[in-house]
């Protein structure tokens, strides 16, 4: 969907610029979760999951945090929508 391309580039963007390496060979995972306001914007990030990893945890929030707006969502969204991310 284009709020998730919209939010991973942003994810992308932030690891390219920050120290984090995967911590050996396994896989690291955390989910999300967080609403889309009327107007579109990134509402309520929060972790619906951690990672043993908590630089990681803490930079997939702040993609989420500084997305700011994906776009007014054609129909009200009530549900809280969740992502997962990884780093192998």
């Amino acid at each position: 969907s284009r709020v998730k391309g919209i939010i991973e580039n942003e994810w992308r963007r932030l690891k390219q610029g920050s120290s984090l390496r995967s911590p050996g060979s396994r896989t690291i995972e955390t989910k999300v979760q967080f609403r889309i306001g009327p107007g579109g914007d990134v509402r309520s990030p929060r972790l619906a999951t951690a990672s043993s990893y908590a630089e990681f945890d803490r930079l997939v929030l702040r993609a989420l945090q500084g997305v700011g707006r994906v776009g007014q969502p054609p129909f009200s969204i009530d549900s809280p929508l969740q992502m997962t991310f990884r780093l192998n």
